[in-house]
């Protein structure tokens, strides 16, 4: 609908109104209200690895590269290659949108929430308002976000497009080929987040390329020449783009599974809400100079990725040390310590009434683990019966641990009614040969058993 308003030569109120129900969008990645539940439905336990969304974020970009390139070809400008486009062009969005409807129409049941959630405390809080233990956190990271969003609200594409010909006279062409090859670089930068990522750790990839790109946006505002502006975007497009799937990832993994759609929805409107401002703040700060928003834009940028670095350095850190600890201490008979390459952690709540049955079970499957490559695992028990257990595990790769999620013989534990009685937090992995977190945050529980509690 949006493509055929647009091309019908509509007046601006209606593309306004149009432009209210997020159908309409200067962005092909991370963009639109379809972005929170696809993001829900690519989800698994263990998202942290980012891998998905690097696909997911890549496929998006490559089709919005093919996009730029269709606007540089010969004859979609009214006078050739120069300033203005037939508004006939949108038109192609209709196509394409009902190829999507029919797409999403092939998606199978399992793309979909569970109707019933595991029973454990703190279920009704997560029925009535959809996010239970992990608000805080939510809440916390939707802020960071929408700081970040509305920086990047002041240097949308159509705004850069706006720049570059007003202060270079750059053709529609030009800018075709110019965006084309920005979304080729996106793609493949979002592709190589997750490796980064699973070295680093999500919040250190986030920060990592992210403040560096946001210097090289400021630095386009100053550049002599279209072609040294050019060059400039695309060093900063080999890095902006890292943080999308990296954050994606982060949101779905500091949350439990039934809260996944609401932290979402949380945190993409919070970006949503305030994008919408940058162009106006943008219109008004272009009266100083023209390049001020994409100045303006970097320091806001910056200052989130120092924020969000910082509370990416919290206790959840100085956790994982300990339990590293904790781990040397009591299985040092057991494996060698130096095998041991990354700890796993997640909090579990049992109801009183399994807690038994739930230590019976672990017990149970410890032989399984060991075939598979575990070297150390611990339960930390909590204080009483409304606290949290705590699971620690050592593997001795990334790879040994990903193998055990997917092998048959870990579905068939999990499919135990014992499983299905208590709720767990998504696995959070330390990576102790690089000292990084790869999935930090432990959501809002603090369950602080006595094994886990912070020395001074």
């Amino acid at each position: 609908m949006a493509g055929a308003v647009v091309a019908a030569g509509a007046p601006l109120w209606v593309l306004l109104v149009v432009a209210l129900t997020g159908a309409l969008s200067t962005d092909v990645v991370d963009n639109g209200p379809a972005t929170t539940l696809e993001q829900v439905m690519l989800a698994a336990e263990d998202a942290g690895t980012s891998r998905v969304y690097g696909r997911y974020n890549a496929v998006g970009a490559t089709a919005g590269a093919f996009g730029a390139l269709a606007a540089s070809l010969p004859g979609l400008g009214r006078h050739g290659a120069g300033a203005g486009v037939h508004a006939g062009l949108f038109a192609v969005l209709i196509p394409v949108g009902l190829a999507g409807a029919m797409l999403a129409g092939l998606l199978s049941q399992a793309v979909e929430a569970p109707a019933d959630d595991p029973p454990g405390p703190g279920r009704a809080v997560v029925a009535r308002s959809g996010l239970g233990p992990s608000r805080r956190v939510v809440r916390r990271l939707a802020g960071l976000f929408a700081v970040d969003a509305a920086g990047g609200g002041l240097v949308t594409t159509g705004f850069l497009s706006y720049f570059f010909a007003q202060r270079y006279g750059v053709s529609v062409a030009s800018l075709g080929w110019l965006f084309f090859t920005v979304a080729v670089i996106q793609a493949g930068s979002v592709l190589l987040a997750p490796r980064l990522a699973r070295r680093f750790g999500l919040v250190a990839t986030m920060v990592g390329t992210h403040l560096p790109s946001n210097l090289l946006l400021a630095s386009v505002a100053f550049a002599p020449s279209f072609p040294v502006a050019a060059a400039l975007l695309l060093a900063r497009t080999t890095l902006s783009q890292m943080d999308v799937p990296t954050r994606q990832a982060l949101v779905m993994t500091v949350v439990t599974p039934a809260e996944r759609t609401a932290a979402a929805a949380v945190t993409n409107a919070a970006r949503y809400t305030v994008r919408p401002l940058g162009p106006l703040v943008g219109g008004a700060i272009q009266q100083v100079a023209l390049g001020a928003p994409l100045v303006l834009a970097g320091g806001i940028k910056a200052g989130y990725d120092l924020v969000l670095w910082r509370w990416g350095q919290t206790s959840t850190a100085r956790r994982f040390r300990r339990a590293r600890r904790i781990l040397r201490t009591q299985h040092r008979d057991h494996c060698s310590w130096r095998a041991i390459v990354i700890i796993c952690l997640r909090t579990v709540a049992v109801p009183a009434e399994w807690r038994d049955r739930y230590l019976a079970w672990i017990d149970a499957g410890r032989e399984i683990r060991q075939q598979h490559g575990i070297l150390a695992e611990l339960v930390c028990e909590p204080y009483d019966d409304t606290g949290e257990t705590v699971v620690i595990t050592a593997w001795p790769s990334h790879e040994v641990f990903d193998a055990w999620i997917a092998t048959p013989h870990r579905g068939a534990l999990t499919a135990s009614e014992v499983h299905q009685a208590v709720a767990y937090t998504p696995i959070t992995r330390y990576d102790v040969t690089g000292g990084y977190l790869n999935l930090p945050g432990l959501t809002t529980h603090d369950p602080n058993p006595p094994n886990l509690m912070e020395t001074p």
